[in-house]
């Protein structure tokens, strides 16, 4: 029998402390069945993958924010959707 079920995520870190210059990564791994469209937000906004990188390895979604400045300092979500739900994680990335 397939399993199928709302996406439920879960965070490696709730709170990044960084320093500018630096590369930091926001992870989430995502559970869901069926395979959930996932997006990433940096304070509510989409973001597209001109200034970071979006990977994905399995269930293993990674945001690559390169070269932190402060106008990356913000909180950085992760959305995952399918048919049956959605969730969504927040990481604040810092300099503080």
């Amino acid at each position: 029998m397939l399993i199928t079920d709302k996406p439920e995520i879960e965070q490696e870190e709730t709170f990044i402390h960084t320093g500018e210059g630096d590369q930091t990564e926001v992870i989430c791994i995502v559970h869901s069945s069926p395979r959930p469209k996932v997006a990433w937000y940096k304070d509510g906004v989409p973001l597209d993958g001109s200034n970071y990188l979006m990977n994905q390895r399995g269930n293993r979604h990674t945001l690559t924010i390169p070269g932190v400045d402060a106008s990356k300092f913000g909180k950085y979500t992760c959305r995952a959707s399918n048919s049956y739900g959605e969730d969504q994680k927040t990481t604040e990335v810092s300099g503080q």
